[in-house]
């Protein structure tokens, strides 16, 4: 065997790996040992630091234990080059073997760091504004469900088709669907108000990590373009989504589920994902059923300057942004009734509720017609 280390810093390791390969890494731990590099018997050691040895498994990028990692590990590549006699199993054994040999001789198979990370420098080369899906399909809105709140599903996937210029996929979350395709399989907190509370950060995976695509909870009621919010997409950025400084007073919302407080709240109930971006990988299945709500709702996994910036209007949220008199710039083109919308009993008058009640009137006149035509 050819045993080949690599020292990667973690992000690129985390970005890069194939989600199913079953590689090894050595943590950084090392002991100090005078001198440049010299050979001690079959022992390299490298500017004086002596790896000791302490294999970790990884695997689906194994988001718990790369938390566990230091800033750099060591990849390990283990390629089968076939027998070969003992005094060629070395330093020098794989300037020994050429690549005709082996492919003649045996298989191999290996993972190349080279072209990983060729592939790393291609794709962030050149940011893009703009950018939809690789593929060119229609841009993908994944929406939260609740069953308590299919109706305001209905409302705002209704909304975001009616006034979009561009061709829009609206996918709904649904939580039942992916606990049986075994997706998801975290138990329900006390404090989680919604179903898709954490299966919110399944969007990337959802989307096979391809190009960008949208997240946005059920109770949303979009007044305008969704072309407009999809122009302003820069490829720079991981994610991008309204920055709101949100702490509300209110104990309880909704149906009287518990409000909490937390740092950046908010942010996730509107997302545009770049989902080919490499640090959304870490955005596994694994992560999302593992991860604290702490590191998934605050964006965690992320540099602060990697999370772009989109307009409040966007995400106007019920009760706290305001519209100023003659300020075009602060009408809403998508009401969040974050704290309960016109569909439960407690929120029938609340601000913008006659516009939900007037688009849910027009929803269900539209769905009849269409059902009294099929049949």
């Amino acid at each position: 065997y050819l045993l080949r280390i690599t020292r990667l810093p973690r992000e690129h390791l985390i970005s890069a790996l194939p989600p199913s390969l079953p590689l090894f890494f050595i943590g950084e731990d090392h002991k100090r040992d005078g001198g440049a590099r010299r050979r001690r018997g079959k022992e390299e050691v490298f500017g004086g630091l002596r790896p000791r040895i302490r294999f970790s498994p990884l695997f689906c990028h194994g988001i718990p234990l790369l938390s566990q990692l230091h800033l750099y590990s060591f990849l390990v590549e283990i390629t089968l080059i076939g027998k070969k006699k003992s005094e060629e199993v070395g330093p020098t054994a794989k300037a020994q073997v050429s690549g005709k040999e082996a492919s003649k001789d045996v298989k191999k198979e290996k993972f190349s760091v080279t072209a990983m990370l060729a592939s790393m420098d291609q794709k962030n080369d050149k940011p893009k504004k703009g950018s939809t899906s690789a593929s060119g399909k229609p841009f993908r809105v994944f929406v939260g469900y609740d069953p308590r709140e299919d109706i305001a599903f209905e409302v705002c996937r209704y909304s975001i088709h009616k006034r979009s210029s561009i061709p829009v996929e609206v996918i709904p979350i649904k939580q039942a669907e992916l606990r049986e395709k075994g997706i998801y399989w975290r138990e329900r907190g006390k404090l989680e108000s919604t179903e898709f509370s954490f299966s919110r950060f399944l969007t990337p995976h959802l989307a096979n990590f391809d190009g960008w695509a949208m997240f946005v909870d059920c109770d949303f009621l979009y007044l305008g373009d969704i072309k407009e919010l999809v122009d302003l997409i820069d490829d720079k950025y991981a994610i991008m989504c309204v920055q709101h400084d949100y702490a509300p007073k209110e104990t309880t919302k909704m149906d009287g589920a518990v409000q909490t407080l937390y740092p950046r709240k908010n942010w996730s109930s509107m997302v545009l994902y770049n989902c080919g971006h490499p640090k959304n990988k870490i955005l596994t299945p694994e992560a999302v059923n593992l991860q604290t709500g702490a590191f998934l709702h605050r964006f965690q996994w992320l540099e602060d300057d990697e999370i772009g910036s989109v307009p409040f209007v966007w995400n106007f949220l019920v009760g706290h942004n305001k519209v100023v008199e003659n300020d075009l710039g602060t009408s809403p083109r998508a009401i969040h009734y974050t704290l309960g919308g016109p569909w439960f009993d407690a929120w029938k008058n609340c601000e913008f509720a006659d516009l939900w009640m007037k688009e849910k009137e027009e929803y269900e006149k539209k769905t009849k017609a269409t059902e009294n035509t099929v049949l």
